[in-house]
């Protein structure tokens, strides 16, 4: 079996970062709940202004939820199943990036580390594709967002899409349900 460098994002891949923003909203009445988180840009699905939506994040992150959020469940023990299958996990994550970036970057380790994470690499780039002059050419990824899905692809990356309710109009051709699918792909690769 073959050793593979794997590329994970982490909000929406391991972590529930849209949920916990949107219940957030529901609290602060911008949504009935009726329908699910549609889209990262959420303020346009809310009707509100992009500050009040883009303050629940930085609400969000003051209240612990980077440190403290349960990881999306199965999704920990998918990766610890290919970090025992000796793949080499790459934590690639565009998070870090906006209000309360030093915070987060400080936060994600803790997260990490508190939800025992099995990975090599934490990277934290807007850039995936970059990422790999650093980390080296991923085999197989996994992302939620449609424009890096389509930057990996574009490079040549065995990419796939974990299936959200904000992604799904996008139209992509390999897409997972969650982590432990994404991990049998995996194996797959490697065994053939």
């Amino acid at each position: 079996m073959k050793r593979l460098n794997l590329m994970v994002d982490i909000d929406e891949v391991l972590f529930p970062l849209g949920d916990s923003i949107h219940a957030l909203a529901h609290e602060a009445g911008l949504h009935d709940n009726s329908e699910p988180w549609l889209m990262w840009e959420a303020y346009l699905q809310y009707g509100c202004e992009p500050d009040v939506y883009w303050d629940l994040w930085g609400d969000f992150a003051a209240a612990g939820g980077y440190a403290h959020t349960p990881p999306i469940p199965g999704s920990v023990e998918a990766l610890r199943h290919l970090y025992f299958e000796g793949h080499t996990i790459n934590l690639v994550t565009a998070r870090g990036f906006m209000k309360n970036a030093e915070n987060i970057r400080r936060w994600t380790p803790e997260w990490i580390e508190e939800f025992a994470v099995p990975h090599h690499t934490l990277t934290f780039a807007k850039d995936k594709v970059a990422a790999q002059a650093e980390l080296g050419a991923y085999d197989v990824a996994i992302d939620d967002s449609p424009k890096n899905y389509l930057a990996l692809e574009d490079a040549g990356v065995n990419v796939w899409m974990q299936t959200h309710s904000h992604n799904q109009a996008f139209d992509a051709t390999c897409r997972v349900r969650d982590v432990w699918q994404w991990a049998a792909i995996v194996d797959k690769v490697a065994a053939s």
